[in-house]
């Protein structure tokens, strides 16, 4: 009997009290891994939209840089060699020296294209342009690449496209601005002509919003690009030289 009545108590399992506490542990424990899965997942929901709306502005800031460097290409720019020797000769000026910053969300700029009618002229369908536009309230950033104006226009020029998805990002800020500077602004003593080198920085804020918890991210972007081709003037160029 003796013997019986301790195989009897070595076997006794948990109390009432030890297994209460033993699933509140659990408990605690179980909604510790759900709260950091749950944080995990929303991490990785933001980096990757963070990368997509990234990815968006920085294939429109190329775009934008490559046309903006190509501003003022002439295909007939040699022919200008030799041609201006005093400040009373012949001095030809390429049609193509403008590059426009309309307003401080819009940018024109033109130079030669082969495919168009007459070399060293400036042409229908040689304007490019990049404005900020919004679409049911979503900023989107557009580009005309074969404008049809004579003159820059930001506004009445068809062909406007985007080139950010407003299902991906809402671009917030897009501002042009010319980088003035005297050191850029040399008149020649022989020819008297204006020679100007040109920068313009480009700057542009997106931003994403999760639909669920409202959360915002946003990223930005901001480079400053020269102009490969110089601008000649016969005049002191206005707004560009300090």
């Amino acid at each position: 009997m003796p013997l019986t009545m301790k195989m009897f108590h070595s076997e006794r399992g948990f109390s009432l009290i030890e297994m209460m506490v033993a699933m509140v542990a659990g408990l605690i424990v179980i909604g510790a891994v759900v709260v950091f899965t749950v944080a995990t997942a929303q991490s990785s929901t933001t980096n990757i939209h963070s990368v997509r709306v990234m990815q968006n502005l920085r294939s429109s800031l190329s775009l934008i840089e490559r046309e903006i460097r190509r501003s003022g290409y002439n295909q007939k720019a040699l022919s200008f060699a030799g041609q201006c020797v005093s400040a009373t000769g012949v001095c030809p000026i390429s049609g193509f020296n403008t590059l426009a910053v309309v307003s401080a969300t819009c940018l024109v700029v033109s130079y030669d294209n082969s495919a168009n009618a007459t070399a060293g002229v400036v042409d229908a369908g040689e304007f490019h342009g990049f404005r900020l536009t919004q679409k049911a309230g979503v900023g989107v950033i557009q580009a005309s690449i074969a404008g049809n104006t004579a003159a820059p226009n930001c506004g009445a020029d068809p062909g406007w496209q985007d080139i950010t998805d407003p299902n991906i990002v809402d671009v917030t800020n897009l501002t042009f601005t010319r980088l003035t500077d005297s050191g850029g602004c040399i008149q020649q003593p022989t020819t008297l002509l204006w020679i100007v080198v040109q920068d313009v920085r480009v700057q542009m804020t997106g931003q994403w919003i999760d639909p669920a918890t409202k959360l915002i991210t946003t990223r930005g972007l901001d480079e400053s690009v020269r102009v490969k081709n110089d601008v000649l003037s016969l005049t002191q160029p206005v707004g560009i030289c300090t």
